[in-house]
């Protein structure tokens, strides 16, 4: 099972770090795509691949978001 998505941070700092930064750069594609786009689909898609027990999974809807930088900025190992 994974953890519902407002448990995560954006920082190991806290939002205070992170705030400042998204704000001076609201034209940037990645807080663009983040605003227009309905990201609970994801989560709605992978829920069925997930089990209640174990340990906490990362977020489907973090796991994704991670997939389209590392195509977005040619990051593919």
């Amino acid at each position: 099972m994974f953890k519902p998505q407002d448990q995560f941070t954006n920082s190991m700092f806290g939002s205070y770090a992170c705030d400042p930064i998204i704000e001076r750069n609201q034209d940037h594609l990645l807080v663009k795509m983040n605003k227009l786009i309905d990201w609970s689909f994801v989560e709605e898609e992978a829920a069925d691949r997930y089990s209640p027990r174990g340990q906490n999974a990362i977020h489907p809807i973090r796991m994704f978001k991670l997939l389209i930088i590392q195509n977005l900025y040619n990051l593919i190992i």
